[in-house]
């Protein structure tokens, strides 16, 4: 088997040197199949190492390297990786300017990855622009048209790699992948001494942005978005760029203003009727009002607005035009955008709320004007927000607020009218009580006991507890001033049913109900509740208060009290 072995591959190699003028391609012609005898025969004896002996014990010629060549494409016909991976490695070595040297790379970049060792594999496609490319030993004895294919395998391998390096980066992989992704797209531009193409760019873009590069990706992107002869990817660079510029303002709340700009910019040029250039207008205003960027904000609004005025964005665009204005204390401003938004709203839930917003700018623009010294004005302003809108958050507070400016100003009767109207609109509000409690106050002074009575005992209605029992007597106490006997009598004899301790109030109040009865001509009944006061006394001998008390009935009971008092 050895003597077979060594004579039918010297045989052939001679047969190959008797024929070095004919084509090394010409397939079914004595060199081919003298070339592919060989090869099969080291396959079967010998192998590479035997085969590099051979090669190297003659004289250099064009047959040696494309028998090592196909040695090692046998070797992976059969499904001999290990032994593929070797020769095409050795050839590699061997034979830097060979004619297949781009087929011997391709072929062992695709046995790596049969392997499953992708490492390998990457690590030899990003060797590509060294050992193909301009410069090489290979490119610089190559054909015009074998260096263009070069050319061209070089720039998809780095393109792959890179993408499989971010792939690596994403499925856990360290941030040097992300570092080695972008170091192989920035070969483009070396080996082409000009701009990188236009997908090379925007990968370059996406991997920037996988590193936290944030502002750089977008200037990349943004870059890109303006080439003229990138128009197949300048609408999903400059989506993109905003895109990441959004994410880095969402998660730490900064964002470079200037950049974001071009931006948008770019894409308002580029792309007008993309609904995402609308959505980039908004957000960029967004931003600038949460920057406090006033007046920026209101130019890209104002520009959304006008150009797309029946967009879902424009609506949005009104509210935060009002939120501009309302931040800076310009809440008249504030409340006519917030009506604008309100009007022209779609959706249920923005009118809502635009309307909410209309009301509440409203009710500040008053209490600005009471800043202001405008009482007049804001006091109207208020009266205006209950009567137009009686049924939101802040009616009653506007009309309690225009009660007591008008109070202020010396019209406490005009003020007094709109307390009572409050508790009239409002059963159940707390701030009503409180008007109906400053009513009280107000037509005591004014000498009008009687409606001070009626506010009071409304109050009561609407009170528990002990307040109750107090708005009820103070009623009493009105009542009584305004000559209104019997009612005032009625009231503290509620008084005292509803809340019979202490006993000294009861007491009073049952004394002094004695003496409003006796003051409206009703000297039996009076007597009546004179006899009740004695009587607390009898049963509690040693309450000074009762005992007063006590005495006082006593007193108004004797016989000089009766006279002329009821036949």
């Amino acid at each position: 088997m050895s003597f077979f072995f060594n004579d039918t591959a010297t045989t052939e190699i001679y047969t190959l040197s008797l024929h070095d003028a004919l084509p090394i391609s010409s397939p079914g012609s004595l060199v081919d199949e003298s070339m592919n005898i060989t090869a099969r025969a080291y396959a079967e004896r010998g192998g590479t190492p035997a085969l590099v002996r051979r090669l190297s014990s003659r004289p250099s010629d064009a047959r040696s390297p494309a028998i090592l060549f196909r040695l090692a494409d046998l070797y992976k016909e059969r499904s001999l990786y290990p032994e593929a991976i070797g020769t095409y490695r050795t050839y590699i070595k061997r034979y830097p300017r060979g004619k297949d040297l781009p087929a011997a790379l391709a072929h062992l970049i695709e046995s790596y990855h049969i392997r499953g060792d992708t490492t390998a594999a990457l690590n030899l496609a990003e060797s590509y622009p060294e050992v193909l490319g301009p410069g090489s030993p290979w490119y610089t004895g190559a054909l015009e048209a074998a260096r263009g294919k070069a050319m061209a395998a070089i720039f998809e391998n780095l393109k792959t790699s890179a993408e499989r390096r971010r792939a690596r980066f994403q499925a856990g992989g360290t941030e040097k992948e992300l570092e080695k992704a972008l170091a192989d797209l920035g070969k483009y531009a070396q080996i082409t001494s000009g701009q990188e193409p236009c997908g090379i760019q925007y990968l370059k873009g996406l991997t920037l942005a996988d590193m936290n590069a944030y502002p750089e990706a977008a200037l990349t992107l943004d870059a890109l978005a303006e080439r003229k002869t990138c128009a197949d990817r300048a609408e999903a660079a400059g989506i993109r760029s905003l895109d990441f510029q959004i994410d880095t303002y969402n998660q730490t709340r900064k964002v470079d203003l200037d950049i974001l700009g071009k931006t948008v910019g770019i894409l308002e040029k580029s792309s007008p009727q993309n609904p995402a250039t609308r959505k980039a207008i908004l957000t960029l205003a967004q931003i600038n009002l949460n920057s406090a960027h006033y007046q920026e904000a209101r130019r890209h609004l104002s520009y959304l607005i006008r150009k797309y005025p029946s967009s879902p964005e424009s609506a949005g665009a009104r509210m935060l035009m009002a939120r501009t204005f309302f931040r800076e204390n310009d809440f008249k401003q504030a409340s006519a955008w917030f009506r604008e938004a309100w009007r022209k709203a779609k959706d249920p839930e923005e009118r809502a709320e635009a309307k909410k917003l209309h009301i509440y700018s409203r009710f500040k623009d008053a209490e600005e004007l009471s800043r202001q010294k405008k009482p007049g004005d804001a006091a109207e302003r208020f009266d205006s927000i209950y009567r137009r809108f009686p049924d939101s958050d802040v009616a009653q507070m506007s009309l309690y607020n225009a009660g007591q400016i008008y109070r202020n100003m010396g019209l406490e009767m005009k003020a007094t009218s709109l307390f009572e109207e409050l508790a009239a609109a409002y059963e159940k509000s707390d701030l009503a009580s409180e008007a109906l409690t400053t009513s009280v106050h107000i037509l005591r002074a004014l000498g009008a006991p009687v409606r001070a009575a009626e506010d009071s005992l409304a109050l009561a209605n609407r009170s528990t507890g002990d307040d109750r029992i107090s708005a009820l007597i103070q009623s009493a106490d009105l009542f009584a001033e305004g000559k209104e006997f019997a009612r005032a009598s009625t009231l503290r004899g509620l008084a005292v049913k509803e809340a019979p301790e202490p006993l000294e109030r009861r007491s009073s109040q049952i004394l002094l109900a004695g003496e409003n009865l006796e003051s409206a001509g009703m000297w039996n009944r009076a007597l009546e509740k004179y006899t009740a006061v004695i009587s607390i006394r009898t049963r509690n001998p040693g309450n000074p208060v009762a005992g007063r008390l006590a005495y006082n009935a006593a007193k108004a009971r004797s016989e000089e009290r009766r006279v002329g008092k009821e036949r």
